[in-house]
């Protein structure tokens, strides 16, 4: 039904309904009338900053592979989407647990909502995939600033970044761009990246509808196999707008104070630098 509906309703009229279903959820939220969303619990995050002064988070590319996590067992940290798969592989206990995708949070949703003892950040629209429950937190999340579909106007896109969490977060392409926003409200000065390696190859194997790719076979393009593995879903990765976005992120930081450091031997993120992990952890 939703394909026929798509097929006869022209997409800029659906793009613009959902611009005012935002703005509707903007009121409900400066006037705290949204039935789902709390600014307390939001505001309260701020207690899992603790006494940390750096926070860690973790992409999922497969640079982490030669890079050992469980240094970070004293450290705050952001994981996100799949990550449950490397339980069985680091001993250290995230700080906090990300989904921003639609995609990952239906596929992951079963062993998602097994999860209980890590705070749990998503956008309210996934409130129907992810439980909600005592350590999950919705956030009123701007999908819709941005058409998304946009293909020729990366290098130009304007990503809005939040500056207040309990009143609303925005989308950036990936959702890196949502946990960096969520060190900022936190009150991070320094913010480390892993697994920000922006690289990623499409299989011949894998079925294409539209920009929404079904794997059939295990994924390479991230520290686990079963990742995005076989029956499971993923947007055509954009890498260059994600990059745009991330950079626009680092310069907002940048100019707040708020250093970003960049631990992927793959890519090169303009102002994070660029550390070598074994010299940082191993050789102070």
């Amino acid at each position: 039904m939703k394909r026929i509906f798509r097929f006869f309703i022209p997409y800029q009229f659906i793009f613009f309904i959902k611009r005012l279903n935002q703005n509707f959820m903007d009121i409900l939220v400066r006037y705290n009338l949204s039935l789902h969303l709390d600014k307390k619990k939001i505001n309260s995050l701020k207690k899992t900053k603790k006494n940390y002064d750096e926070c860690f988070i973790i992409g999922g590319g497969p640079s982490i592979k030669n890079q050992n996590l469980n240094i970070l067992e004293d450290k705050f940290s952001i994981v996100h989407n799949a990550f449950y798969l490397l339980k069985d592989t680091y001993t250290f206990k995230p700080s906090l647990y990300v989904i921003e995708d639609p995609l990952p949070a239906e596929d992951n949703s079963t062993e998602l909502n097994k999860i209980k003892d890590i705070d749990i950040i998503v956008p309210l629209k996934l409130k129907k995939y992810i439980k909600n429950r005592e350590n999950v937190t919705y956030i009123n999340f701007d999908y819709t600033y941005i058409d998304s579909r946009e293909t020729t106007k990366d290098n130009n896109l304007e990503f809005k970044f939040s500056d207040d969490l309990s009143r609303k977060g925005f989308w950036g392409g990936t959702v890196v761009y949502f946990s960096l926003q969520i060190a900022y409200f936190l009150g991070f000065k320094k913010i480390y990246l892993f697994g920000v390696d922006l690289s990623y190859k499409i299989p011949e194997s894998a079925k294409i509808n539209g920009s929404i790719i079904t794997s059939t076979d295990s994924d390479d393009n991230h520290l686990h196999k079963d990742w995005f593995g076989k029956g499971k879903r993923w947007h055509f990765p954009r890498q260059d707008r994600m990059q745009v976005a991330i950079e626009s992120a680092v310069d907002f930081l940048s100019k707040k104070g708020v250093k970003v450091y960049n631990f992927s031997p793959v890519s090169r993120i303009k102002g994070a630098k660029n550390l070598d992990f074994d010299k940082f952890f191993y050789e102070k």
